[in-house]
């Protein structure tokens, strides 16, 4: 959070800049708003498989390079299983 100091000096730049520059100014506010809408939703079930995801990738990267082809295999299909239901949770589809 910024202090009210810090925030008056924010203003001050803001407005300098759309003086100085409108047209830069109005682009960089356009690219903010790109960002925010593309920003991710934060939905907790999609976190929840995230983790598992990244936990099972790297356990199969780790089972290869440790010279466990099977132990790879099968930590890598459940780290496409749960890819494949964060997918399907995200798309909005539960179904067959």
């Amino acid at each position: 959070m910024l202090s009210d100091r810090d925030r008056e000096a924010l203003r001050e730049i803001q407005c300098r800049l759309l003086a100085d520059d409108p047209a830069f100014a109005r682009d960089f506010s356009t690219d903010a708003r790109l960002l925010e809408d593309d920003a991710p939703s934060g939905d907790p079930v999609t976190s929840a498989f995230t983790l598992p995801l990244l936990l099972s990738l790297g356990l199969g990267v780790l089972s290869l390079v440790g010279g466990s082809g099977v132990g790879g295999l099968v930590f890598s299909g459940m780290a496409a299983g749960f890819w494949w239901l964060r997918e399907r949770h995200d798309a909005g589809t539960y179904g067959p």
